[in-house]
């Protein structure tokens, strides 16, 4: 069992209940995020942490770094500090939806497994961005879109929830975006998705069931 706690990563040992080995994610306190493991078709299972550092991989035996990459992590010019959430997986491939309004995919399998096999900037909804806001755009530039949050894979796509309060649909092999729909609230938890729906829960309270339509 592997879990995240303040600044490090560490492993347990569920027959003995104790600690195997824990290391430090230089992720700051803010990095709330669960550590995943990646789905392999064959071979050892890869551990993936997203911290306030970036993206890592870990050999899951030992926890030691395998490969890094300071991306997605950082702050953007928001009021506050958006949520860094949970990597998702399928196979060997981790994607990652970024602090930073990016939304990337790592292919643990690769050579270089820290170059983002592809990225995909999130945007905002109109008059959401900071530099709208002559107060909030004081000293900021313009970024690549609002944080985003909640990385759900399926077979073909991936679903990601932005703070300025959009659902993101994602081609899952390329991170085209092949849909976005908005929400009124930004994305506050988990998604779920059930064939061809998609529960989101946002921050003003309200539950959110999209289907899948044709064309």
């Amino acid at each position: 069992m592997h879990s995240v706690s303040s600044n490090s990563v560490l492993a347990m040992d569920l027959a003995t209940c104790k600690q195997t080995w824990s290391k430090d994610t230089a992720g700051d306190i803010d990095s709330h995020s669960s550590p995943v493991l990646t789905q392999p078709a064959s071979g050892p299972a890869k551990l993936v942490t997203f911290t306030a550092y970036g993206v890592r991989g870990h050999d899951p035996k030992t926890g030691n770094v395998t490969w890094a990459s300071k991306l997605g992590g950082g702050s953007t010019c928001e009021p506050g500090k958006a949520p860094l959430t949970s990597p998702a997986v399928w196979g060997d491939i981790a994607y990652v939806a970024g602090r930073d309004g990016v939304v990337r995919a790592y292919d643990t399998s690769a050579s270089d497994p820290s170059k983002p096999v592809w990225e995909t900037k999130a945007g905002y909804l109109p008059g959401k961005s900071p530099l709208d806001d002559p107060w909030r755009a004081m000293g900021c530039k313009a970024g690549a879109g609002s944080p985003t949050m909640h990385p759900l894979v399926s077979k073909s796509l991936v679903y990601v929830g932005t703070w300025d309060g959009r659902l993101l649909v994602l081609d899952r092999a390329t991170g085209r975006q092949r849909a976005s729909y908005p929400l009124g609230g930004g994305v506050a938890s988990a998604l779920s998705v059930s064939g061809d729906w998609v529960v989101a829960l946002t921050d003003d309270g309200t539950v959110h069931a999209l289907a899948a339509r044709r064309g």
